[in-house]
């Protein structure tokens, strides 16, 4: 419970003339914020009630009542007793439903939103009512990476909350609690409960907590209620919350700031903003938090300009370095503010800000958001809920968070505390998505092994892994990070020691899912490297030259976006002319132009000279046709001589064969099994080689 910082909501319907006295008395506590003297009163007056509209109001009032002291349950209970007592308006069905939605009955709650519409003049806030409940049940069934525990070794029966990080290596935090006996004199009139001091504990190297101890010196004051602390980054000044009390008005929060001497902490002084007295007593000032270079303060206030007028909203202030004051308040605008409660703001050192709001779309009471700083300035964009299980259909509010953003505590009344108000530990649990996958023979479907499977983040960071004797292989992504993903084959062997070839491009590109941890499946099938001559897109020559054409050349860069991909082969390049020249010009013409091919690749495309055999045959070796047929000059000759031109160009052909498949590999790390070689067999049986590989 939060009392001394909750702002009043509507007040009391008006009174009937036939009100009992004792019921008008209680209405007096209640405005001055003391509602268990004003229940006591009202439990009182109800056998003096004479009809039930009269008893109906009472109920409603105590309703109202246990709604200001935070307590769904009791609330509910009391507005059900005046709705069963004949009382049926707009106002009461909005206070069921959001007392059910609190307690997290979400169909009771929608039920009683749904009546409040038939009653509503203007249904917009209903609607609103509506929505949340509706999102409230679908947001508790997702799967978030955030896992939230109560902090029971720190908290205690009575409300524990708003933590800060009270050391440089944020393990410890100093909080507001409301804990210790309740002694004559030391006793909330608004509560009935003791008034909250300011507590701090840390975990100690053994990992475990160390007992909350009060906090010495100024910023603890008997009769009042402090806490909702923030301190600058030397943590040896402390900016608090103090809301003092008195027995014949409402005094109102002022935030203040104390300097530590030793184990100590000096008398506080308020901080005025620059405003007149009459300002700084009509309204509240509560929740300070600071910037990292401690020159700027967000903080909550329901002081004239607020859109809801009697509730908070949130505001900034500029600390001036040569007179260590703060400016005037400025109002942040409406995408943060609504016309309902902000509260409870964070700064984190990144300049991210925290807030609790139950204005914006939320699943309960309070809900904690963030506004990300935007433009390098102290200004924020667009709130995002942070939703469960950081939010609750509670109130939820004073996250603070690490300078990861990894872990954090938060302040929540929810189901399965110690107390009324908990403090809540945060951490996020970081996605171990998987990338899995298969690598096979696209012939066979035989397991691929020692293929190197690289993952390259958007930053640069590489991940690796090798296929088993399977072919399968996993590699654990980065959440949220991007990759693209490659295949290399230098060591990659089939079960009978094949080699194959990696694929031209990247396999896939993907991103790390951040919500839900989704494993992602890759198949990849390899074309075996053949023990024949290979054949790629032709390349021409003009008659008795070897200079290459851009046609020619095109059709080279083929071969080398080949051994870009798969940087251990070395091949021999071959060409082979027809028969129908000398054999010493014939022999000559080819190597000049199995040449041209080299040069090319080597001082156009820069591929190493060692990776490539420049080999010109003449007319020494046709070609073997369908595998069955040499077209010898003689074989030629007896075909038709419509055929004859096509046979001879058959012949005149620029092919390649794999010769090595370890160039580049370190002695010693070649696999096991003898890798298999091309022959030099020259048929035209080769695999035309894709450009990428199959899924």
């Amino acid at each position: 419970m939060k009392p001394t910082i909750i702002i009043l909501g509507l007040l009391l319907p008006l009174l009937i003339a036939a009100y009992p006295p004792t019921a008008q008395e209680a209405d007096q506590l209640y405005r001055l914020n003391r509602y268990r003297e004003a229940i006591s009163l009202y439990q009182k007056s109800l056998p003096k009630a004479k009809d039930s509209v009269d008893k109906a109001q009472i109920y409603y009032n105590i309703g109202e009542c246990y709604r200001k002291l935070n307590d769904p349950v009791r609330a509910a209970s009391a507005f059900e007793l005046a709705q069963r007592r004949g009382m049926k308006n707009e106002q009461l069905f909005i206070r069921l439903g959001d007392a059910h939605l609190q307690i997290g009955d979400y169909g009771e709650a929608l039920m009683w939103y749904q009546a409040a519409r038939k009653y509503a003049v203007n249904t917009v806030a209903v609607d609103s009512s509506i929505a949340k409940c509706q999102r409230a049940m679908n947001w508790q069934q997702m799967n978030s990476r955030w896992k939230a525990v109560n902090v029971k070794y720190i908290n205690s029966k009575d409300d524990d909350y708003s933590p800060t990080w009270s050391t440089k290596k944020i393990t410890g935090i100093t909080f507001t609690s409301k804990r210790g006996a309740s002694k004559k004199g030391n006793i909330d009139r608004n509560t009935g409960r003791p008034f909250s001091d300011q507590y701090s504990a840390t975990v100690n190297s053994s990992g475990k907590w160390t007992a909350p101890a009060k906090e010495q010196g100024g910023v603890n004051l008997p009769k009042a209620n402090d806490g909702s602390a923030h301190y600058n980054i030397q943590r040896n000044r402390m900016y608090f919350t103090r809301c003092e009390s008195n027995r014949r008005k409402i005094e109102k929060c002022k935030i203040y700031y104390s300097d530590k001497h030793v184990n100590s902490w000096s008398d506080p002084i308020m901080i005025d903003f620059q405003l007149p007295a009459e300002i700084l007593d009509s309204f509240n000032f509560r929740h300070p938090t600071i910037s990292a270079n401690e020159d700027v303060m967000v903080f909550s206030s329901d002081m004239k300009g607020t859109s809801g007028g009697v509730y908070s909203d949130l505001w900034i202030s500029y600390r001036d370095a040569k007179t260590k004051t703060w400016s005037t308040p400025i109002r942040l605008p409406d995408h943060i503010n609504t016309a309902r409660r902000e509260g409870f703001p964070y700064l984190h050192p990144d300049g991210t800000l925290y807030f609790a709001s139950d204005g914006h779309v939320g699943i309960g009471g309070l809900d904690v958001f963030m506004a990300p700083k935007i433009n390098g300035q102290w200004s924020w964009g667009e709130p995002v809920n942070m939703q469960s299980p950081i939010n609750s259909n509670a109130d939820d509010f004073g996250l603070i968070l690490d300078t990861k953003k990894q872990l954090g505590y938060v302040s929540s009344n929810r189901k399965g505390g110690k107390g009324g108000d908990d403090i809540w530990q945060v951490y996020y649990v970081p996605c171990k998505a998987m990338v899995k996958g298969c690598v096979t023979d696209s012939i066979t479907g035989g397991g691929i092994a020692n293929a190197k499977i690289q993952l390259t983040d958007r930053n640069g960071k590489i991940l690796t892994a090798l296929t088993n004797a399977s072919g399968n292989f996993n590699l654990e992504m980065e959440e949220g990070m991007s990759y693209q993903m490659h295949l290399f084959t230098e060591q990659a062997r089939g079960a009978n020691g094949e080699s194959y070839f990696a694929p031209e491009r990247s396999l896939i590109r993907m991103i790390a899912p951040s919500d839900e941890c989704v494993d992602i499946d890759v198949m990849c099938k390899l074309k075996v490297i053949p023990p024949t001559e290979i054949k790629f897109p032709a390349v021409f020559f003009p008659l008795n030259s070897a200079e290459l054409t851009k046609a020619s050349k095109d059709s080279l860069d083929y071969l080398y976006r080949l051994l870009t991909a798969n940087p251990n082969l070395v091949i021999e390049l071959a060409a082979h002319t027809d028969s129908r020249a000398a054999d010493v010009y014939n022999l000559e013409l080819s190597n000049r132009r199995a040449k041209a091919c080299v040069d090319y690749l080597v001082k156009e495309r820069g591929i190493d000279s060692a990776r490539l055999v420049a080999k010109g045959y003449g007319e020494a070796r046709p070609l073997k046709w369908n595998n069955e047929q040499i077209l010898t000059e003689k074989y030629i000759a007896s075909c038709p001589k419509s055929e004859q031109e096509l046979l001879h160009a058959m012949n005149r052909r620029t092919v390649f064969r794999v010769i090595r498949t370890n160039y580049g590999v370190k002695a010693g790390s070649e696999p096991t099994q003898p890798v298999k070689v091309a022959k030099s067999v020259y048929d035209e049986s080769g695999l035309q080689i894709p450009a990428d590989s199959e899924d």
